[in-house]
């Protein structure tokens, strides 16, 4: 019995190392098939056959260990590695290459296929396929050029087709932010050319500029006549706010629009701390104090939303008001 027992564990180590010969062998066999994931063999220890249990201390007795016998090992699975292989390049524009986890989705006739092969081709009919003729599934785009991901499709490439170019409209970045940086205190300054000053022999334009001698650039006259309107519409967390205005007149300096632009970014920054209400109280006072509008047609107005258009007079005054500095 105890020589049956022994010749059949031996049987079973060998056919076990049969099993794992045959797994290196494949490996070695697909060394240089694409996409090709070598495979490992586990092995565990099978029951194990107890010819005496042991027993626990004693006073004078230290206890002794169950003497078992086992009867070999099994294949506990054999695993895939999915580590990622190495990349070369190839001669063909169409061969593809996943840099991290995933797999292609390719259409075969039984269903939806994995693959991490990317040695595709082009189909008659302009279709990415690889060398069973299963093609490349992905996201397609409508009309208008964007990206349908409710569904897979087979990926086509039209060449020779004619398409209309669209520029980017979409940019996505992402990235940390360095803990050691520099601290910002202001946001970014976005400078416009050098404007030039027609009646002062095309010198640089300061704040007493008339707004109908700027030059852009100097020597280039920017095209601001008396009448024209320049609008300046702010927007806050998304949502715009009422547009204001400046008519340009014979005496408007550039002065004057630089004040309108501020005066509307500090109503704007009162308005996006949560000081609406006053902002709006403010404003309806000064319609009534100084034009002499009915104070509760006003309040109707301004607080009701009916959208009063803020003119740049009425700004600048805001912005010169303490409560509002």
């Amino acid at each position: 019995m105890g020589l049956t027992s022994a010749l059949n564990t031996s049987v079973n180590g060998l056919s076990l190392n049969e099993t794992a010969i045959a797994v290196v062998g494949n490996n070695i066999a697909n060394a240089d098939t694409n996409g090709f994931k070598a495979a490992d063999v586990l092995f565990s220890t099978q029951l194990s056959q107890t010819l005496s249990i042991g027993s626990a201390p004693t006073a004078t007795n230290g206890g002794t260990n169950p003497e078992q016998i086992g009867l070999g090992a099994q294949i506990a699975a054999i695993q895939t590695n999915f580590s990622e292989g190495s990349i070369t390049n190839t001669s063909s524009p169409s061969d593809l290459a996943i840099q991290g986890n995933g797999f292609f989705v390719l259409n075969s006739p039984q269903g939806q296929v994995y693959t991490r092969d990317g040695n595709f081709t082009l189909s008659s009919s302009n279709e990415l396929v690889n060398a069973q003729g299963f093609a490349v599934q992905g996201f397609g785009v409508d009309n208008n050029f964007n990206l349908v991901t409710s569904q897979l499709q087979n990926l086509t490439i039209p060449l020779g087709q004619l398409n209309v170019a669209q520029q980017t409209s979409k940019v996505t970045m992402n990235g940390a932010l360095l803990p050691t940086g520099q601290v910002a205190t202001q946001g970014a300054h976005i400078l416009s050319d050098t404007l030039g000053d027609a009646g002062n022999a095309g010198a640089d334009a300061t704040a007493s500029t008339l707004l109908t001698n700027l030059e852009d650039p100097p020597g280039t006259s920017l095209g601001l006549h008396a009448g024209d309107v320049l609008n300046f519409t702010p927007q806050v967390g998304g949502v715009t706010l009422p547009e204001q205005s400046l008519t340009v007149t014979a005496t408007s300096t550039l002065g004057d629009l630089t004040s309108m632009q501020l005066c509307a970014i500090r109503m704007a920054r009162l308005i996006d701390d949560g000081k609406a209400k006053e902002t709006m109280a403010a404003l309806a006072k000064y319609y009534c104090t100084v034009k002499g509008r009915n104070v509760c047609r006003l309040a109707r107005d301004v607080l009701g939303g009916n959208g009063v258009l803020l003119d740049f007079h009425v700004m600048r005054h805001l912005c010169d008001m303490e409560a509002l500095v």
